[in-house]
């Protein structure tokens, strides 16, 4: 009975394996149509996974691949798209471009990649070493003007998902506020 599970799940594997290799080989050709190199992944969550790219120039970006599947994904995909599309602060990700894969459902949205990785990480570097408290209060700085900044009344921005993982550090240790996949424009 064991055998015949390890064999189920083993052609299961395969067929699940040659799925992802099919949706790899287009994100790839899809990617190179807009100008963009696969690096590698740099992550995954529940709405989709994040891959390290390179333009043409050889400058770095973040491609964050999201389902479309159905309607109520696609709109919160869009609305992402919009909200970062109107950010412009120094403390934010910032937004480069979005398109569509509609026959495999996914959607991609190209951003700033930030070579200091993600405060979480960062926090788990320094575990039992702990931080100065200059830079705690930096970073904390940072993060209340990108808030201030999607707060003001001509954005009307809520993120509702602040955490350390999406707050991204870049190269010179700068916060950068990013994911707005939960975020909500608040009606006046």
């Amino acid at each position: 009975m064991a055998q015949n599970r390890r064999l189920s799940s083993a052609s299961y594997d395969s067929s699940a394996s040659d799925h992802s290799r099919e949706i790899s080989s287009r994100m790839t050709k899809m990617l190179d149509e807009h100008g963009y190199n696969m690096q590698k992944e740099l992550g995954h969550g529940a709405s989709g996974r994040v891959f390290l790219v390179t333009d043409i120039d050889g400058d770095p970006y973040v491609v964050k691949q999201l389902n479309s599947r159905d309607r109520k994904e696609l709109e919160r995909v869009h609305k992402e798209v919009k909200i970062l599309n109107k950010i412009n602060c120094g403390y934010i990700v910032s937004y480069v471009e979005s398109f569509e894969d509609k026959e495999a459902e996914l959607f991609y949205i190209v951003m700033e990649y930030c070579a200091g990785g993600d405060l979480n990480e960062r926090m788990n570097a320094q575990k039992g070493k702990g931080f100065e408290e200059h830079q705690i209060l930096d970073w904390f700085v940072q993060i209340c003007m990108a808030l201030q900044y999607i707060h003001d009344e001509r954005r009307n921005v809520f993120h509702r998902d602040i955490k350390p993982q999406n707050i991204f550090l870049t190269e010179d240790g700068y916060i950068n506020l990013g994911d707005f996949g939960s975020s909500k424009v608040q009606k006046r």
